[in-house]
């Protein structure tokens, strides 16, 4: 089995992005958690927020 990625940074991601699009990809962040398809930690309020796939994500079919 492969070893996780490492996290990502949801600030990074976002960089120089509408805040529309920022939007809309903050949504599908939660979609995504929602199915367990990934993992977010936030550390402190307003904070950026790190992401990780998960295991599930490796084997959906998307």
């Amino acid at each position: 089995m492969e070893e996780p990625a490492e996290d990502l940074s949801l600030n990074k991601i976002l960089e120089r992005k509408t805040r529309k699009l920022s939007a809309r990809m903050f949504f599908e962040v939660l979609v995504l958690k929602n199915h367990g398809l990934i993992d977010v930690q936030q550390d402190e309020p307003y904070g950026d927020i790190s992401l990780k796939l998960t295991f599930s994500f490796s084997k959906a079919h998307i």
